[in-house]
């Protein structure tokens, strides 16, 4: 965890000794790339540590580093050089999403081009991430097709992962769902339940999700799991 306080916002940041330790040396190759000739190897391993840094660090001195434009910049030019290679895509996607998740600050519109343009990708681990990500730009409330992609959500494989991003998603854009789409919501959380089972507390969240959507017949009390009782009504039989 990074522990070298707020003082890493308010100083030059090459000052800070846990920066120079784990962010100088990222920093230096990033300043340093030449795409003409970087190899692929050179490109995996860095979009490695920079998969393994975004993941593993939650402090100030992360939120400024990943805040930096050359950091993303370079994220997305490796994975415009080297996106047919899926592992160093997805480790890209996987930089982009988790600097996004920091704070609005670190949301870029070139991220979300980015990942929108591969949204499609048949790579079902990419597509999740991707699908984890877009629906929270701003940029995504201007697609003209984002509820066709929202309701797509939910087959991405694995589906016991899936449909808690339909959900997240959902829960985050609750006031712009259609009215049309809510008895299709519904039967597909009905679906899910009946095919997968999950856990209780996975149960009550997705009730009450279906309680502030409406449209639904009785109600239903879930008395499972510490900080879940939830008064919600049931799915459509």
């Amino acid at each position: 965890m990074d522990t070298c306080g707020f003082s890493c916002e308010k100083m030059k940041i090459s000052g800070c000794r846990y920066w120079k330790k784990h962010y100088t040396p990222l920093l230096e190759i990033i300043d340093t790339a030449n795409f003409n000739v970087m190899s692929e190897e050179e490109a995996l391993d860095v979009s490695k540590r920079l998969d393994k840094a975004v993941r593993s660090e939650w402090g100030v001195c992360a939120d400024v580093f990943f805040r930096l434009p050359s950091v993303i910049g370079f994220a997305i030019d490796v994975g415009n050089n080297f996106g047919g290679n899926d592992k160093i895509l997805e480790n890209v996607i996987a930089i982009l999403h988790f600097a996004a998740r920091r704070s609005s600050e670190t949301k870029m519109s070139i991220m979300y081009e980015f990942m929108f343009n591969h949204k499609e990708h048949k790579h079902k681990r990419i597509r999740r991430l991707i699908a984890n990500t877009i629906p929270f730009f701003s940029e995504f409330d201007d697609y003209n097709e984002k509820w066709e992609y929202i309701m797509e959500i939910p087959k991405i494989a694995p589906q016991r992962d899936s449909i808690n991003i339909f959900r997240w998603v959902l829960e985050d854009k609750l006031n712009q769902i259609p009215s049309e789409l809510k008895p299709e919501i519904i039967t597909i959380f009905d679906r899910h339940i009946e095919k997968f089972n999950p856990h209780q507390c996975t149960k009550c969240k997705i009730f009450s999700l279906i309680s502030d959507i409406g449209d639904v017949r009785e109600n239903s009390t879930c008395q499972k799991g510490a900080g879940c009782l939830y008064k919600a009504k049931a799915i459509l039989n």
